[in-house]
């Protein structure tokens, strides 16, 4: 199955990021997020490296939780070398780091 977009956030960013799902889902525009979309008992890297690739693109919801996550790097590294457009969405008053 493919995807319009594959949602990346922090888990403290998690109520934020399933109100912008569901806003986009009503409006027809699939999502993938997690862990909504991981099967139970299924690899979790795994998973988010097969729907970055089946997604169109990437929407980036940036806060000072997604700031500090090494886990955010790379699977924003892993879009960007897919050549699938990355959205930020900044969604608190964090600079990016670095």
């Amino acid at each position: 199955m493919s995807f319009d977009l594959f949602i990346r956030h922090s888990s403290a960013d998690a109520k934020t990021a399933r109100l912008l799902v569901g806003e986009f889902e009503n409006r027809g525009i699939t999502c993938w997020i997690a862990p909504r979309n991981i099967p139970v008992g299924s690899s979790y890297q795994s998973e988010i490296v097969t729907a970055i690739e089946h997604s169109r693109a990437m929407l980036l919801l940036f806060s000072s939780s997604t700031n500090e996550s090494e886990h955010v790097l790379r699977e924003v590294e892993l879009a960007a070398q897919s050549r699938k457009p990355i959205y930020p969405l900044r969604i608190d008053t964090a600079k990016p780091a670095g």
